[in-house]
């Protein structure tokens, strides 16, 4: 009995100790793991003041309308290695960093039974050739008909935020398009990998990383990192100055500056205040979760390496090069001094990408044994020759490639394919979303959300004040005017142009600048009021013409001089520069208020050179949205579209009033014939006619390339009908009575009172109140 007793308090002791050593092994497990959580959950803490769930302020200046696509013979090809003492000797090391462990990495991460893998979390860097990897996911997603995780703004998921609720909260759900998703690919995202994981359960994330001083010295350049010190009251700057004087210069950068060049790739990848410790940890990290992590500079072993570590096929990484810029050109001066200042200020991108780059060379070399250089020969031979079969498509910007995807019934596969690779990504999403049946007025918008930050150049004709009622029927906060006595508006004849004001209101709540008597000068108007979205409406010369030869009541002064005149018209036709001299009182120069009016506005002075001519029509593609006055409902509709308003927004307007602008008739004012008077009135104002000429084309051009665009043009007219049908019934709309106020009338209700600031525009016109000699 005792014997059995002491065999069974044995097995006892036996079991608890072996209890005790398992919970010591989980103790320690836990510690490490919360270790390695701390830092990011220390990075959202960090964050947490200045996360969000919208993007930075901050503007992808290639973008802004023109999708840059590499051509044929660039020099910054993908897979150049003109720097390979910079990018494979890194000749500069950082400092105090030992060398990386060995590439612990998965060689594959395919789906079940090898077939190819169809989770995906693709983390995009900055600067890396990012878009080229995203367009590749997103073709692979439509062609397998996977659920794609889309951002709501068709650019990021809350980046730079590491809020994992922000991340997914950022995703727009469409239809039975839901969680779990297949792909997440469209937009910037942190690497916050549990709530990522939530988003896209299982399979593998995947990035690009970038020879870290090509990375920097590209960035400074594209996002004109020198432009924003200088604004800041800094000095204007090379790179390698900033370098060498960093701390001297670094609290003249924005925020987004620093976070887009100092360590970007680390932040990007959820690190934003690295230390060399959390660095280690990050790349621990991603070598346990990271399927690929490809490099820039070897594009195409990148891509063959990636293949291999999904399943996938060649076809399925076939690409073009997207976003890449040919106005910077990012070299490395080899062993510039200031080179070292970069280990130091970027040591983690650095970190990660030493690790990674000899990680990819293992791998690379590894995978040489089963014919690698073979398919990297095969996919470059079937990149050059897709991107000559495309080079016709190279000048299309997103909504052209759409236009062709979208309503091209007869679209052969070699163009569709063309026009698919050569979409960027925002235009990509705009596509998938359509396919899943998204609403009009919430896709096709260039703006990403409701935007009243507005620079209206007033003209002076009916369908302008339509466009200004507009913008009161919606509330948008415009800057008030105060004008000299002898130059205020109430009090100038009519037709007659304006002088600019000396005085307004600048409040920080007004979002727009409707000025009349401001004419066009980019420089002055961006420091006044920065980052607005420039419109502005044009009408046909000889309407603008006849208008201001009716309102000014120029027979009247013809006739006053010589009363037996049979037709004013044809007299003045005939004999213009007797005119404009007969005409001429002190405080009236009949020239500038009759003729080339657009001219004025457009800030073209009479005695014009065609340097300042050429300044003007170069500028006209400038402006977000061009109205054309003869074309009233696609100007409304485009109005929408640029600002990302709602149809009831835009079709609350006097259209009746609206086409006063364009009604006059030359038979009313001669009996010659129409054509021949007509020809006439283009030869006096021939700057009007260049400057309403390509107006018409840039309206023309923007408005071909809309997608979907006749539809809603349908529904605007359905919807405009509606309004008019309320307005009618016996409980009309808000604003069916305000539809025909003056422009005074339209703004001076919404306009707060503040106190008042001088306001200095530039002097170039402006020849209106004294008669030429």
């Amino acid at each position: 009995m005792l014997t059995k007793k002491r065999v069974k308090i044995v097995g006892v002791l036996v079991v608890v100790v072996v209890l005790l050593y398992v919970i010591a092994i989980e103790i320690q497990s836990i510690q490490a793991s919360k270790k390695q959580l701390s830092f990011v959950k220390n990075l959202e803490l960090s964050l947490r003041a200045k996360s969000t769930t919208t993007k930075p302020d901050i503007v992808e200046t290639t973008d802004a309308g023109a999708h840059v696509i590499k051509k044929e013979g660039d020099e910054e090809r993908r897979n150049d290695t003109s720097n390979d003492d910079a990018i494979n000797g890194f000749r500069h090391q950082p400092m105090d960093v030992p060398p990386s462990p060995p590439s612990l990495q998965r060689s594959n991460w395919c789906g079940p039974d090898n077939s190819p893998q169809t989770k995906i979390k693709y983390i995009k860097t900055h600067k890396t050739g990012s878009s080229t990897l995203t367009n590749i996911f997103h073709r692979f997603g439509e062609a397998n008909d996977l659920n794609m995780a889309l951002p709501r703004d068709n650019l990021f998921y809350a980046w730079p935020s590491v809020n994992a609720r922000g991340i997914a909260n950022s995703i727009e759900h469409i239809g039975n398009r839901n969680f779990p998703y297949d792909i997440l690919a469209s937009g910037h995202v942190a690497y916050v990998k549990e709530g990522l994981n939530e988003i896209v359960p299982g399979g593998t994330f995947v990035t690009i990383l970038r020879n870290p001083y090509t990375h920097f010295t590209s960035s400074w350049a594209h996002w004109h990192v020198y432009d924003h010190i200088k604004h800041n009251g800094g000095p204007m700057l090379t790179v390698y100055e900033f370098l060498e004087n960093f701390h001297k210069y670094k609290d003249y950068m924005s925020p987004s500056d620093k976070l887009l060049l100092i360590n970007n790739m680390a932040s990007d990848l959820g690190l934003h205040n690295p230390t060399v410790e959390s660095t280690k940890l990050l790349i621990q990290d991603m070598e346990d979760n990271f399927g690929t992590v490809l490099i820039t500079e070897y594009m195409m072993e990148s891509l063959v390496l990636m293949k291999r570590r999904l399943c996938w096929t060649l076809n399925d990484v076939l690409h073009m090069s997207l976003k890449v810029s040919h106005e910077h050109k990012a070299m490395v001066v080899k062993d510039h001094p200031s080179l070292k200042k970069l280990d130091e200020l970027n040591f983690a991108d650095l970190m990660l990408y030493r690790h990674f780059n000899a990680s990819f060379w293992r791998q690379v070399e590894e995978e040489k044994k089963n014919g690698f250089d073979k398919e990297v020969e095969e996919l470059k031979e079937m990149v050059n020759m897709h991107s000559k079969n495309c080079q016709r498509f190279v000048n299309y910007d997103e909504d052209a490639h759409r236009v062709e995807l979208e309503e091209n019934l007869s679209l052969d596969k070699q163009d569709r394919l063309c026009h698919l690779m050569m979409l960027d990504s925002k235009g990509f999403v705009k596509h998938l979303k359509k396919r899943d049946g998204y609403p009009i007025e919430k896709l096709e918008c260039f703006a990403s959300s409701y935007t009243t930050k507005l620079m209206h150049l007033v003209t002076d004709n009916p369908a302008d004040v339509q466009v200004s009622n507009i913008f009161a029927l919606n509330s948008v906060l415009v800057k008030t005017l105060t004008y000299e006595d002898v130059n205020n508006v109430e009090q100038v004849p009519d037709g007659m142009l304006p002088r600019p004001p000396i005085q307004v209101h600048r409040p920080a709540s007004s979002f727009a600048l409707s000025v009349r008597g401001l004419t066009y000068d980019r420089n002055f108007m961006d420091a006044f009021s920065p980052n607005m979205m420039y419109i502005s409406t044009f009408r046909h010369p000889v309407q603008e013409f006849l208008d201001a030869w009716t309102r000014l009541k120029i027979e009247e002064m013809m006739r006053a001089v010589d009363p037996s005149l049979e037709n004013a018209l044809d007299e003045y036709l005939d004999n213009t520069d007797y005119w404009h001299q007969a005409l001429n009182r002190k405080g009236f120069n009949v020239q500038r208020h009759l003729t080339n009016r657009i001219g004025y506005f457009m800030g073209v002075p009479l005695q014009h050179t065609p340097a300042q001519m050429e300044h003007a029509l170069n500028h006209i593609w400038w402006f977000t949205h061009i109205i054309i006055a003869e074309r009233p409902v696609e100007s409304l509709v485009f109005l929408r579209r640029m600002l990302c308003w709602k149809l009831d927004d835009v079709v609350k307007v006097d259209l009746k009033e609206w086409t006063k602008a364009t009604s006059y008739k030359i038979s009313s004012f001669t009996s010659r014939p129409p054509l021949r008077v007509e020809k006439r009135l283009l030869e006096i104002n021939h700057v009007d006619f260049e400057l309403y000429r390509r107006a018409s084309d840039v309206f023309a051009l923007k408005t071909k390339r809309q997608v979907s665009f006749a539809d809603e043009i349908e529904m605007f007219n359905s919807k405009r009908q509606t309004f008019l049908n309320s307005c009618e019934s016996s409980s009309p709309q808000v604003g069916c009575g305000k539809l025909n106020r003056s422009r005074r009338e339209a703004l001076r209700g919404i306009s707060p009172s503040h106190p008042l600031q001088p306001f200095n525009p530039p002097q170039i016109l402006l020849d209106i109140d004294e008669p030429r000699e």
